[in-house]
């Protein structure tokens, strides 16, 4: 059994077996506990918030900033860059972007058209929404499928009721 115990100062990791229904200490672990933010070890953007975590750190871009970091999933924060403003761009940009695709603020700050959730970019640059139940439709054949968001569902039809991956009749034995 492993569990975890906070002191000011370190974050111990322990773990530990029973003998006559008595906890008896196997392994304990302790790592000096080091906020990274406040001693100037973490490697967030000047334009970043610095969180410390009971293990590291987190950087955050402020409210206003793009994060054009290298790796926003794993390292967020590191490079947090001020967006050009609309009016750089003129009215016009925003109506610039054609059907299934909305003005974005690229990792640079710049204003660019991407394609709307849903929607995939063609080889000759537009963007298509596709079916997915025209596409991935593996509903049952008594079942109605309907797009959603993120790809689509499917539900029996009327007097039809939903048995693993099939829609089977009512039975009223």
């Amino acid at each position: 059994l492993h569990f975890p115990v906070f002191h000011s100062l370190y974050f111990c990791i322990g773990s530990f077996t029973f003998l006559l229904n008595v906890p008896i200490f196997v392994e304990f672990q302790c790592v000096e506990v080091v906020n990274e933010c406040t001693t100037g070890k973490a490697d967030c953007s000047c334009n970043a918030d610095c969180f410390d975590r009971a293990e590291g750190y987190e950087c955050k871009c402020r409210p206003g900033f793009v994060d054009a970091s290298p790796d926003t999933v794993h390292y967020p924060g590191r490079v947090c860059n001020k967006p050009k403003s609309p009016e750089h761009y003129g009215q016009t940009s925003r109506q610039q972007c054609g059907p299934n695709e909305e003005c974005r603020f690229n990792a640079k700050g710049e204003m660019v058209c991407q394609c709307k959730r849903g929607a995939v970019q063609q080889r000759d640059g537009k963007c298509k929404v596709f079916s997915q139940c025209e596409r991935m439709n593996e509903c049952d054949r008594n079942a109605i499928c309907s797009n959603t968001y993120d790809g689509f569902k499917c539900q029996c039809k009327v007097s039809r009721f939903h048995f693993r991956d099939f829609c089977d009749l009512y039975s009223s034995e």
